[in-house]
């Protein structure tokens, strides 16, 4: 949907990062308004755990966005640089995105797209999630198209594989897979394509790593119950699993 640029608000004197959408993409217009209906979607949005969005631009062909930046660095290159983390920190991580989601889904917005690329650790240690660009509200008309799935392959719920309606629900799942490859290095489904990808995450059963400690297996129980294949064997809202790693029943 885009490309990311570090950029500078010369008004404000400060670093941004500046989403792009392609010239291929903003002359269609049901993808330029899919992107400018994300942009005043997430520019609304005010919570420490979402990258804001603070100003949106046109250029000629091209149309942009310029979100907050986060000073840190993403999931992915901390896994890649030190491996799986700790359990207190991928407790943390579930916390700062569960509190994230709560907000967001609240307000009838579903990410779609949750994954290690878009989860930034800022300066503090805090979980920030970066680009909303696929989510759509809940009650706008839906502008993905009939059949077309959205996400990723390694994180999509099963229904969204199916290219079937989501909630909030598929949110959590992505963010249970998220957890999995956190803890245990690697994703629980992978294949050679994303059809094989989508089909293991709709048929295949939960794979069960081997974990050497009390805490991981306690924790991989939490991670379990997010990457149920059917939505109602999940947590239903993210504030179920907050009580969860509160310690409430």
């Amino acid at each position: 949907m885009g490309v990311v640029y570090l950029a500078r608000d010369l008004k404000l004197d400060r670093p941004v990062a500046l989403k792009v959408l392609p010239g291929e993409f903003s002359a269609d217009p049901a993808l330029k308004e899919r992107f400018l209906r994300e942009t005043r979607t997430a520019a609304s949005f005010s919570h420490p755990n979402i990258a804001p969005a603070s100003a949106v631009a046109a250029r000629e062909h091209l149309i942009g966005y310029a979100m907050g930046f986060v000073e840190g660095e993403s999931l992915t290159q901390r896994v890649q640089r030190s491996g799986p983390l700790a359990v207190r920190e991928i407790v943390r991580l579930l916390q700062d995105i569960g509190y994230a989601l709560a907000y967001a889904h609240g307000r009838g917005v579903v990410h779609r797209d949750i994954k290690p690329d878009n989860i930034m650790f800022d300066e503090f240690g805090a979980c920030v999630v970066t680009d909303f660009g696929i989510a759509k509200a809940g009650t706008s008309s839906r502008l993905t198209g009939t059949g077309m799935s959205i996400g990723t392959p390694h994180y999509m719920s099963p229904e969204q594989a199916r290219a079937q309606a989501i909630d909030g629900r598929s949110d959590l799942y992505s963010l249970g897979v998220v957890a999995y490859q956190a803890l245990v290095g690697e994703v629980p489904y992978d294949g050679e394509d994303s059809f094989a990808i989508g089909y293991k995450h709709i048929m295949e059963p939960i794979p069960v790593p081997l974990l050497d400690t009390s805490d991981e297996r306690r924790l991989f129980e939490v991670i379990k119950r997010l990457i149920q294949k059917d939505p109602l064997d999940r947590f239903q809202k993210a504030e179920d699993l907050l009580k969860v790693l509160e310690g409430q029943p």
